[in-house]
This record gives structure tokens, sequence and C-alpha cells, in this order.
């Protein structure tokens, strides 16, 4: 009964990713990959739908990409303002990425986001 609970909540997360990074590629130009929308759809979901900051670490692990891909994302999205990053107060090893509250990548592109995770994943 267990491993049906987790499968069936594995393919609503699966769904979720899916429908998102068609939500999400329609505010990213042609020069955004595939895996740097991922990152931006991952730490959006942490930040915002789960209520915490997401680290590099946690971002590697969750999506199975490489840490320079992550690290180079991120550096885009802190350009382009959408994100912010700051040295993790428990462990100043660790960086914490975050959605900037203040874009438009937060406003439009959140409520879209919110709305399909309600829908998907309650």
């Amino acid at each position: 009964m267990r491993k049906k609970l987790q499968s069936q909540m594995q393919a609503k997360q699966q769904e979720f990713v899916y429908q998102s990074l068609n939500v999400i590629s329609q505010y990213h130009t042609g020069d955004t990959t595939l895996n740097q929308m991922r990152v931006a759809q991952y730490i959006s979901w942490q930040s915002d739908y789960l209520g915490h900051a997401a680290t590099h670490q946690e971002i590697c692990g969750a999506l199975d990409i490489p840490a320079p891909t992550v690290t180079r994302a991120i550096a885009k999205f802190i350009t382009l303002g959408w994100m912010t990053e700051e040295v993790d107060p428990g462990d100043g090893r660790k960086r914490i990425t975050t959605i900037n509250p203040d874009t438009e990548f937060h406003g439009k592109l959140d409520r879209k986001l919110r709305n399909l995770a309600n829908k998907l994943l309650k």
C-alpha cells in the first residue's frame, strides 16, 4: 500500500514538473536550456511552495544535474535579477538560493506555478 502511494505521488510530481516546464518556457528566452529551466522551477517550488531556500547540493541531487551546470544556471538568473543567493547562516560553506519576489518571474509565473501545484499535488 505504501509503495502504491509513493508511486502515485511520484507520478503527480513528474506531471507537475512536465507541465511547469511548459509554463516556465513561456517566460524564458530561446537561449535558456532545459536544465536551466529545471533549476529555475525547482528553486521556485522550494522557496515558494515548500517555504524554504534551496542549496546547490539539494538542487544537484534532486535534479541529477552536475554542480557546474547548476552554478551557471543560478548565475544567469541572478544576473537577470530573478533570484538571490546568500551564504547559509547555519553552514558558511553552503549557498542558498531563493526567488527574488520583486520580479515578473515571481509575479505572473509564480501564480501560474502555484495554481498548477495546487491542482496536481494536493
